[in-house]
């Protein structure tokens, strides 16, 4: 999903499956970005059906901005934390981030 949030352009089944969440939760939260101004939608450049959204400009400021306040909020976090405690961290939670989508394709999601 990183890669196509750098593209800003975005699928609503994408979505979906990056977020393994029904079509419900997808369409509910689609609306309210949409109404946000943070996406908008756009037309499936393959000529179908799906709905495609592009990130605005001010979704991809609000992007920044959430992402920068994570990234100051994890730096006050982990400040007392030693280089190899934060590397080996980082090694299990992208250990656990794969098992997570390997368990979820394994089921189908």
């Amino acid at each position: 999903m990183s890669d196509q949030l750098s593209n800003h352009t975005l699928q609503s089944c994408s979505i979906r499956w990056c977020a393994l969440l029904n079509a419900i939760t997808v369409q509910r939260q689609t609306s309210a970005a949409l109404s946000d101004d943070l996406l908008e939608q756009i037309p499936d450049p393959a000529g179908g059906i799906a709905r495609r959204f592009a990130v605005t400009e001010h979704g991809a400021t609000r992007l920044d901005e959430v992402r920068d306040r994570s990234i100051r909020a994890l730096d006050r976090i982990l400040a007392d934390w030693n280089d190899e405690d934060v590397n080996r961290f980082a090694e299990l939670l992208h250990r656990f981030n794969a098992d997570i989508e390997s368990y979820s394709s394994s089921r189908g999601q």
